[in-house]
């Protein structure tokens, strides 16, 4: 049998200091995988770092409790360092640099519309300036009850990764950046039926057009290409409910996606029959529900979701992958003192032990349990 080594290493370590209304906030994040067959002698490592730098200022403008102004202005700039040994020889190097401001208007109670703004600077790309507006309106209000309808239409873009760039045979240094024109509109209704007991249930239709879509090619080998075109609309739904009942909060949330993802212009020869096809790996339904209690310091989750078949061949052709339930639970404990705070959490993934794949020929983990504690000072 085949042998399979997987060790994965996180390193955070974030700094914020705050004055009056500006916030300045430094970051050092290192991850590194180490990836092994057989005896597992010589693996290959993986190590990414990134030096995060931010400083955002808040403004404010109150003419009335139901007029109000609000803009953030800030920027953000992050160096990464990739030492891989699928990159070949040598430390891959990027500096991201974003200017951005988001502005938010409240004009009366029932409207309010927000516009953000944002240009980016990356190593060996010229990124659009990308905004995106909003609108939120409340139809209905009362005490009990608000339905509020809402709109947002923004322009993303979106740079190769590392890996898709530079790993070896299968990255492509040619590859182009993702850019697209993305829309959405939503209902939600919440209601608070008691004052322990309240609801929100929400609908969402979406609609985004993406140029040079990115995508790793499995009739190729997994070499990184573009598709020209793909269009992914759908719908999804929210229920949340949250009770209070002898100090213990219950949170219940149910959520549904459908989403239809498809390449809308040809790209090559003989590719007429894939036009308007669902994209391989992208499924068509899914079904997920959290529910969390949580009494002082403790809290119990557990999350569970169900993902329907997924296609293998952008003709559809051969067997797709199965549908596959998967359940999730966390224990965790929070330990506070005056001034530090302590999470300690027991995490099992995939305790149905669900064999599902994510790509060809790459199984996901079976059952695993973490134990995680962050520290915060």
């Amino acid at each position: 049998p085949l042998r399979e080594i997987i060790r994965s290493q996180a390193y955070r370590t974030v700094a914020t200091y705050q004055v009056g209304s500006t916030l300045v906030r430094a970051a050092i994040v290192r991850d590194i995988t180490d990836y092994g067959k057989g005896e597992n002698a010589n693996p290959s490592r993986t190590q990414i770092d990134r030096f995060i730098g931010r400083v955002e200022h808040d403004f404010s403008w109150n003419k009335s409790p139901n007029n109000t102004t609000n803009l953030k202005i800030g920027t953000e700039i992050v160096h990464f360092n990739g030492q891989v040994d699928g990159y070949g020889v040598g430390v891959k190097q990027e500096n991201r640099l974003d200017l951005y401001a988001l502005f938010r208007h409240q004009f009366s109670s029932k409207l309010t519309t927000s516009l953000n703004v944002r240009q980016a600077f990356v190593t060996g790309y010229d990124p659009p300036f990308t905004p995106s507006v909003g609108v939120e309106y409340v139809v209905f209000g009362s005490i009990k009850s608000r339905v509020i309808l809402t709109g947002n239409t923004s322009v993303s873009y979106r740079v190769p990764t590392l890996n898709e760039r530079y790993w070896l045979n299968l990255g492509n240094p040619d590859i182009k950046p993702e850019s697209g024109l993305n829309k959405e509109i939503g209902l939600t209704w919440q209601h608070r039926h008691s004052a322990q007991i309240q609801s929100k249930v929400s609908v969402t239709a979406f609609h985004n057009l993406i140029d040079n879509w990115t995508y790793w090619n499995p009739n190729t080998g997994y070499r990184v290409e573009n598709l020209q075109q793909v269009l992914a609309k759908g719908l999804e739904m929210d229920y949340n409910v949250k009770s209070l009942i002898d100090k213990c909060l219950i949170v219940a949330d149910l959520r549904y996606a459908l989403t239809n993802s498809s390449q809308q212009k040809l790209f090559g020869p003989y590719t007429a029959d894939i036009i308007g096809r669902q994209l391989i790996y992208v499924p068509r339904h899914v079904l997920s529900a959290t529910v969390s209690a949580s009494k002082n310091n403790l809290s119990l989750t557990a999350q569970q979701q169900f993902t329907s078949a997924r296609y293998i061949t952008f003709d559809h052709s051969g067997r797709p992958f199965p549908p596959y339930y998967l359940l999730n639970m966390i224990l965790n404990y929070q330990f506070k003192t005056t001034k530090t705070k302590t999470d300690i959490a027991i995490q099992a993934n995939n305790l149905t032990n669900t064999l599902y794949p994510n790509v060809k020929k790459n199984a996901m983990p079976l059952r695993t349990v973490s134990l995680n504690v962050v520290f915060y000072f």
